[in-house]
């Protein structure tokens, strides 16, 4: 049995299912806070069938952990020293969690951009973009009034995410431009193979897509670009649909992802089989993506 303040309840990983519901996408890690499932960070997941199947593996015993940032929605800024949990509370309040040295925030995602994953301040980290936090019941963690409600967070401060722009695009492209075309080539050549009007239409195909590039830190900018770019090369509607279509959906997967709502790979292969072995060698994904 473990120890949740001070009574007595469940191996630590079953309270992983409670997150899920409420919208944390979780996976389990060890005492050292590294993942022990395949894809780590990247097999979080709402589905409580999948956390069931990981508790039946053999994880419940390990502690619990969500994947921060656009993908659950949440931001959490890591104060690890007293005096950094001082500063903290002078402005912002009471912690959502205590720690063993210190105390978590937990803010909304701003939306308008990639949150990094890094210190900020002094003994004080933001665990954003790519990042991930272990959560209570975990060793040495308690909640202060329990699982937070997302949708009430108040908005990361803009102290700790300084931009300028209001957009949802990212800060700019950062892939090279040989890796974008061969991305934009492979992405055109499946497309023109699926058939228009059907069922798992073009549109479907764009949904699926764009959640597979943005949950694998694909910025904005560069999915963008690139699937832009594919449609025009298939010609045709598309062509004419690209630079409207494209962006909105973006825009709504961003939204999707933040919801713990988001599709990719299964639905998009079954449309376009092996594209995603396609875009996973270009780009170098070298982790098992769980959807």
């Amino acid at each position: 049995m473990s120890t949740v303040n001070g009574s007595a309840t469940e191996p630590v990983f079953w309270a992983a299912a409670d997150l899920a519901k409420a919208g944390y996408p979780v996976f389990p890690v060890n005492r050292d806070k590294n993942p022990t499932v395949e894809g780590g960070f990247y097999a979080a997941t709402t589905d409580t069938s999948q956390v069931a199947e990981w508790i039946m593996e053999g994880h419940e015993h390990h502690d619990v952990a969500f994947a921060t940032g656009i993908v659950s929605g949440v931001v959490v800024l890591d104060a690890d020293t007293p005096e950094a949990v001082a500063r903290m509370e002078a402005d912002y309040g009471a912690p959502t969690v205590r720690t063993r040295r210190g105390a978590h925030w937990y803010f909304r995602h701003p939306r308008n951009g990639k949150v990094r994953s890094t210190k900020v301040a002094e003994d004080l980290d933001c665990k954003g973009d790519g990042g991930y936090a272990v959560v209570p019941p975990s060793r040495g963690r308690t909640w202060v009034s329990g699982i937070p409600d997302r949708a009430e967070l108040p908005v990361l401060p803009a102290e700790f995410h300084k931009r300028t722009a209001t957009n949802t695009a990212d800060e700019g492209t950062s892939i090279p431009e040989e890796l974008r075309e061969k991305a934009v080539e492979a992405i055109a050549r499946h497309v023109k193979n699926i058939t228009p009007g059907s069922d798992n239409g073009r549109h479907q195909h764009l949904t699926h897509l764009c959640g597979v590039l943005l949950s694998r830190e694909i910025t904005f900018a560069d999915a963008e670009a690139i699937l832009i770019a594919a449609w025009k090369s298939v010609g045709g509607e598309l062509a004419e649909r690209a630079e409207r279509e494209v962006p909105n959906t973006l825009r709504t997967t961003q939204q999707a992802i933040a919801e713990g709502r988001a599709t990719g790979v299964p639905r998009m292969e079954k449309i376009t089989p092996g594209l995603y072995a396609e875009l996973k060698e270009i780009f170098g994904w070298r982790v098992k993506f769980t959807v």
